[in-house]
């Protein structure tokens, strides 16, 4: 347990999440990176749960399961 805790603690660092030096992500870069990688998205679906009928509401679950990743 400790060794686990100890682990936990241990912060790495991440360039990108330099609060002295935030970086700026463009919505041309996003939108970019989206182009790059639409082939390789399959959309999933929403299902709706049996636990809807349980809890008086409608819940739905997305099956992202199914989409592959590498």
């Amino acid at each position: 347990m400790e060794s686990y805790e100890r682990k936990m603690s241990i912060v790495d660092y991440d360039p990108m999440c330099d609060k002295e030096n935030p970086q700026k992500i463009f919505f041309e870069d996003v939108s970019a990176a989206s182009f790059r990688i639409q082939s390789g998205i399959v959309k999933t679906p929403c299902v709706k749960s049996h636990m809807s009928k349980t809890y008086g509401m409608d819940i739905y679950l997305k099956n992202d399961f199914l989409q592959h990743t590498g």
